[in-house]
């Protein structure tokens, strides 16, 4: 079973149906964000969870996480961007087998990579809610080549002291 760990605004911007909620309020963007992971979750039975992180001001301080379901839903503290929290998640994963990271952000994408885990755009996983349970297939151009991948990512480890 497959668990995501959505980059929530990056997702939202870049999936046309949920950015056009955004003229109306970010509020709505939100809710329309929740309706398509419902979904996603309906259209996907190989999914456990699915771990929206937004980033947190004070004036979502009335907005708590919770978990509605197989969906959890983290608003970060003021000042921690989305980004750190998806990594501090990772972190704290007992196991990252079957865990993908969707965004767009290299920043989190590089920092999946470093813990092992599946990358997913949000393109692809806007593929993957009309799939239908079936299986997803990266293609050999979305990958980077094993020994181009390692090579980056002991690069990037040294770079973050890991």
């Amino acid at each position: 079973m497959r668990t995501y760990i959505l980059d929530a605004y990056n997702v939202i911007f870049s999936i046309k149906e949920l950015e056009r909620h955004t003229e109306l309020s970010l509020e709505s963007a939100r809710d329309a964000l929740f309706h398509f992971c419902d979904a996603f979750l309906e259209a996907r039975k190989d999914t456990r969870k699915i771990h929206i992180v937004f980033d947190g001001k004070s004036e979502y301080a009335h907005l708590t996480n919770d978990s509605y379901g197989r969906i959890n839903v983290l608003y970060t503290a003021t000042g921690e961007s989305a980004d750190d929290a998806i990594i501090g998640i990772l972190g704290e994963m007992k196991s990252l087998k079957n865990c993908y990271v969707v965004s767009n952000d290299n920043y989190v994408r590089n920092h999946a990579r470093v813990y092992g885990v599946h990358r997913m755009s949000v393109a692809e996983f806007e593929t993957l809610r009309y799939a239908k349970n079936r299986p997803f297939a990266v293609s050999a151009e979305m990958e980077l080549s094993q020994s181009d991948a390692i090579r980056i990512t002991e690069e990037y480890k040294k770079h973050l002291n890991l």
